[in-house]
């Protein structure tokens, strides 16, 4: 629809007169109608023809050039009747006459039909007169602060503010900072969070080798969130409304925090939960330093345990199941190997412990009624320099052999024999 430009009526230019002297110059209202001029004149009509709205001025500003700009919205929500929008009026206050119709304008053949409310369609508006004020210098609109509305410039200025700001929410942290379940946030100063993963967490505590490395989305510091701008879903002809934001749905309040030592990890994507020490104790499946009871293997990796008190302990036993030809024995698979001898044997051994640690190992032989050859590499070195009688039948050998330099010289000793 167009109203092709709103017209000054007598008394608007009457008031516009009064305003260049130095009266104030007060708009009041803006209104709608369905109205037809007829033959009527624009400059002699003192109001709307057949007014069916009145609406409360929501935005108000002085321009250049002698311009004012004055603002409502409607919608059809509480409209009785549909109707056909014709008219539309700026409403001002003359010190002399009271309330007077300042300029109005008139659509004609061109009006848009208000369908009335309680239907399939919610049509909302919005309303913007651009009024001649000349160089008057008190200008002003009564506003209803409650019904407020920004326009869209207005809105893109303040979220490209918002959003231009390196931490512009207060108080805050991304829930988009979880992507993967046991993802964490650990404190790197006060006030600062970063986001490790599980691995990094046991590397924090020295639970493994992950790198230590610090996310870039950190805990939000800025201003206050509250009274974020969004755009309504109906159709508000290129309006925002101020509107309340929840920050539920995308932020985590650091006030989650109740105790020391309390935990943020995720439980999915944009997803977390608090937990408290003992609980991710049980995450992190790691043992404490004042103790517990080990459900796993622990790999030193050979590197030094210091100190230790050993109670109740046992060696891992290897047992060849051929008990012929060519028999590996390894360090790092077992420290006690068991060999049934079912034919010749030929020892290599293999993995010592390194150049100036020692280590040693257990190879139990156990003979059958008949009796085979055992042949030992040269580098084992047995007392008096012979090689052991190993020869009974029936009978079980306990060969021990010991390196300190890595394997380049083994001592052996024999046990035995004993029964089997």
């Amino acid at each position: 629809m167009s109203f092709g430009g709103l017209i000054l009526t007598n008394k608007g230019r009457n008031l516009q007169a009064k305003a260049q002297a130095g009266a104030q110059l007060n708009f009041t209202r803006i209104a709608i109608g369905d109205g037809e001029l007829g033959g009527t004149s624009i400059l002699d009509i003192n109001a709307l023809v057949h007014e069916v709205k009145s609406l409360s001025i929501t935005k108000f500003r002085v321009m250049p050039g002698g311009k004012a700009v004055c603002g409502s919205s409607f919608s059809n929500q509480d409209l009785v009747s549909g109707f056909y929008w014709r008219e539309l009026g700026l409403y001002a206050t003359d010190p002399d006459l009271g309330e007077i119709l300042y300029c109005y304008g008139n659509a004609g053949s061109n009006a848009e039909y208000i369908p009335a409310g309680g239907g399939p369609d919610v049509v909302e508006k919005h309303v913007d007169i651009v009024s001649i004020v000349g160089n008057a210098a008190n200008v002003t609109a009564t506003i209803e602060q409650s019904l407020v509305f920004a326009t869209i410039p207005e809105v893109e200025a303040l979220v490209s503010d918002h959003e231009g700001k390196e931490d512009p929410h207060l108080g805050y942290i991304k829930k988009s900072l979880a992507t993967t379940v046991n993802d964490f946030l650990v404190a790197s100063g006060p006030g600062v969070w970063v986001k490790k993963t599980l691995a990094e967490v046991k590397a924090i505590l020295g639970l493994g080798s992950a790198a230590y490395t610090s996310s870039t989305d950190y805990a939000a510091a800025g201003h206050n969130h509250d009274g974020v701008y969004s755009a309504s879903n109906h159709n508000h002809s290129g309006v925002y409304a101020i509107v309340s934001h929840n920050h539920d749905s995308t932020y985590i309040p650091k006030s989650l925090a109740t105790s020391t030592n309390d935990f943020v990890v995720a439980s999915g994507a944009g997803s977390w939960v608090k937990k408290t020490l003992s609980e991710v104790r049980v995450l992190l499946d790691c043992l404490l330093k004042s103790g517990g009871t080990m459900s796993g293997e622990i790999n030193c990796a050979d590197n030094l345990l210091t100190r230790p008190k050993i109670k109740d302990y046992s060696e891992v036993v290897a047992t060849d199941t051929t008990g012929t030809g060519t028999q590996t024995i390894s360090f790092t698979s077992a420290n006690v190997h068991n060999i049934t001898q079912t034919g010749n044997i030929t020892f290599s051994l293999t993995n010592p412990p390194a150049n100036g640690d020692g280590g040693s190992v257990t190879i139990r032989i156990k003979n059958g009624a008949t009796v085979y050859s055992k042949t030992f590499p040269s580098s084992v070195k047995w007392a008096g320099d012979e090689v052991p009688d190993m020869s009974e039948p029936n009978k079980v050998y306990d060969v021990v052999l010991a390196t300190l330099d890595g394997g380049t010289v083994y001592h052996g000793a024999c046990i035995g024999p004993y029964s089997a």
